[in-house]
C-alpha cells in the first residue's frame, strides 16, 4: 500500500487492483503512512525469517522464536547519532 500510495494510486483503485475490500484498503493506506518504507521492508523480512524458523530452520522452540520476533518488530528505531 505504501508503494501504491507513493505512485499516486488511490485506495479504492488499489483495492480493485489487489482484489480486496475498499474499506480494508483505506485502513491499510492510513496505517502504512505511519511507517517508512524501510521500516515496512525490514518488518516483512523479519516475518519471513520467523516463518522459516517456525517451519524448521531453527533449533529454538517456536514460542521463543515468536517472542524474539515480537521484540525485534516492536523495538523503537534508534535516533540518528549527532556529530559531536
Amino acid at each position: 500500500m505504501k508503494k501504491l500510495g507513493a505512485e499516486g494510486v488511490q485506495p479504492r483503485d488499489a483495492a480493485a487492483r489487489l482484489r480486496m475490500h475498499p474499506f480494508y484498503a483505506a485502513k491499510l493506506y492510513s496505517q502504512a503512512d505511519g511507517f517508512s518504507a524501510e521500516e515496512l521492508h525490514s518488518s516483512v523480512a523479519r516475518l519471513a525469517e520467523l516463518d522459516g524458523a517456525l517451519k524448521g530452520r531453527s533449533r529454538l522452540a517456536p514460542d521463543l522464536e515468536v517472542q524474539r520476533a515480537l521484540v525485534d518488530l516492536t523495538r523503537r528505531p534508534e535516533p540518528p547519532s549527532r556529530p559531536t
